[in-house]
């Protein structure tokens, strides 16, 4: 699964999302415990899946989710 994200997503991806999901290991007390924010993060993915269906590479779309208008998580290197 590793080598499946990072060849379609780019080299480093697999190891982007774990050090997300060890930084948040719960949603409780997040913004992804928030209504609007799970609302917010829902259309934005519908979007995200419909680019995808237009043929908008997976480059274009991840340089989108790491931008300043994307979803301000802050991944610390450790």
């Amino acid at each position: 699964m590793i080598e499946a994200l990072d060849r379609i997503w780019g080299e480093g991806t697999a190891r982007k999302l774990e050090l997300i999901a060890r930084q948040y290991p719960s949603i409780k007390g997040t913004n992804l415990d928030l209504v609007d924010f799970r609302l917010e993060l829902e259309t934005y993915y519908k979007n995200l899946i419909q680019s995808l269906e237009q043929g908008i590479s997976a480059q274009e779309c991840m340089e989108a989710i790491y931008s300043d208008e994307g979803w301000g998580i802050q991944i610390n290197e450790a």
